[in-house]
């Protein structure tokens, strides 16, 4: 026996013995019921898929291939030629092109731009940096 094991008396290792013969039964037990469960979910599906394979009908009938008469024979159809000439526009785009729509931009100054901010709750500062003007929130 390892230094772990205690030193056990002739019942206490037939006890032991027991013990394990229990467990592997319950551990033999539960595979059972597991794979029973399994086969009867399988034999359940099997049982509800079977139905309906059954009223899926396919067409017992052969196709026939029909033959249909051949046209009466008529004049032969001469294919009509028509021969135009285009001539290119070199202003098409100006005269088909969409004109843009105008944009509606207002300039507003520094302190403007400052009050707007401010009413909307995003209070700012303008710095400027060399020539550049930078807008510092918070």
């Amino acid at each position: 026996m390892s230094e772990l094991q205690p030193m056990l008396s002739v019942e206490g290792r037939h006890r032991r013995r027991q013990i394990l013969r229990l467990a592997m039964a319950e551990a033999r037990g539960r595979r059972r019921r597991r794979v029973l469960v399994r086969v009867t979910a399988a034999g359940l599906l099997i049982a509800a898929l079977v139905p309906a394979l059954f009223r899926i009908q396919t067409s017992r009938e052969t196709p026939i291939a029909i033959r249909l008469p051949r046209p009466a024979p008529q004049a032969p159809i001469r294919p009509q030629i028509l021969v135009t000439r285009i001539e290119t526009d070199p202003h098409i785009i100006e005269r088909l092109e969409i004109p843009p729509l105008p944009v509606h931009v207002t300039l507003i100054n520094d302190r403007e731009l400052l009050d707007d901010l401010a009413q909307a709750r995003h209070p700012a500062a303008l710095a400027y940096v060399n020539g550049k003007a930078m807008l510092l929130y918070r």
